[in-house]
């Protein structure tokens, strides 16, 4: 029997939420989709399920107000034992190695993830890189509506199978009708962007090697009519060995061939361009966020002024200017491709980085 997860939310945060968002608590209690009885656990500090909590997150974005699990329960709120996580998403092809469990992160559309390292059955020293999304809190209706972004990261990363920079997907499981989803993609040993910049400190030479890596990347996406749309530094792996970026995390990436996605209600991401919760997708919203990424690692911090980052910063005249007009707020005054920077990052990199 599968066991309930039972968690207890912050009353002032939710509290706060309600007051800033609704005119009354019937409002509120509309768009959540809850009853008052569960409503006055979760004011009064009782537990409440944490499905409950889910559902509740989903209906809110669904009514265009938007708030994730993290705004309402505390980051030290007890975890399930990792050993019982890794016994949960256990396959018949992987084991999921119990001590690499990494902490829960909210993606950009509400839904909770995690990942860890996986070592496969058969295979000697073939390990992947695992990630689960539980959603089993939410109704058919609303697991069946995820589907599409949950599949989204294996069919771009097939579109591009042999680009060193995309992760390369080795599969993807559903089970308990749609309910724990899975995703294996090839180990990469390293960590992501912002933990390396963090840890390592690199100088000028080597970001200008990571971001060619970087742009490469993105290039070959849009070359495939593919947007990433939500690229960030957590979501770029660098190789131990530093010598290699990996984008992955693309569940949100849109392929220009498909119908439009909402994605008015989702959660906020600093390195997204504006234009994107308006419903607009061009390759200068990926431009526009790799500009982003590039002010990050030179300011090692999440820059409101990004544009002073790189004004500031020792650069060569053409990757200064290209990467201060990718800044613009307004998409048509962004560069058009990626094409015309790559030469320029050529040739200032480094062999090693």
């Amino acid at each position: 029997m599968r066991k309930r997860r039972i968690v207890k939310v912050v009353a002032e945060r939710l509290e706060s939420f309600i007051q800033s968002n609704f005119e009354t608590q019937a409002q509120f209690l509309d768009a959540a989709d809850i009853g008052r009885t569960t409503l006055h656990r979760m004011l009064t500090g009782e537990s409440v399920k944490r499905q409950t909590i889910l559902e509740m997150v989903a209906h809110l974005a669904d009514s265009g107000k938007p708030l994730s699990l993290d705004d309402l329960v505390d980051d030290e709120r007890p975890q399930p034992n990792s050993v019982e996580l890794a016994s949960e998403w256990q396959q018949d092809e992987w084991e999921v190695i119990a001590s690499s469990i990494g902490r829960l992160r909210t993606m950009s559309n509400g839904i909770v993830m995690q990942h860890a390292k996986a070592r496969h059955r058969l295979l000697t020293n073939e390990f992947g890189r695992m990630k689960v999304y539980d959603i089993r809190g939410l109704g058919r209706e609303m697991r069946l509506r995820y589907r599409d972004a949950l599949t989204r990261h294996a069919t771009v990363c097939r579109k591009l199978f042999e680009t060193p920079q995309i992760s390369t997907n080795i599969t993807l499981v559903a089970r308990d009708d749609y309910r724990l989803w899975s995703v294996v993609d090839r180990w990469v040993e390293g960590s992501p962007l912002d933990e390396y910049v963090e840890q390592n400190k690199p100088d000028l030479p080597g970001l200008i090697s990571v971001w060619l890596d970087i742009a490469k990347g993105i290039q070959a996406l849009h070359e495939q009519s593919i947007i990433g749309r939500e690229i960030r530094p957590e979501s770029i792996l660098i190789s131990s060995d530093a010598k290699h970026c990996t984008l992955t995390d693309l569940e949100l990436a849109k392929l220009l061939e498909a119908e439009t996605t909402v994605s008015s209600h989702w959660q906020p991401n600093p390195y997204r361009a504006p234009e994107i919760l308006g419903g607009e997708s061009r390759v200068q919203a990926d431009i526009y966020s790799f500009a982003k990424i590039a002010a990050f690692t030179l300011a090692r911090s999440v820059q409101e002024d990004a544009q002073e980052a790189i004004e500031s910063a020792a650069l060569p005249n053409g990757i200064q200017s290209f990467l201060t007009e990718s800044l613009s707020p307004r998409w048509p005054k962004r560069p058009k491709s990626l094409v015309e920077l790559l030469p320029l990052l050529e040739r200032e990199k480094r062999d090693d980085y």
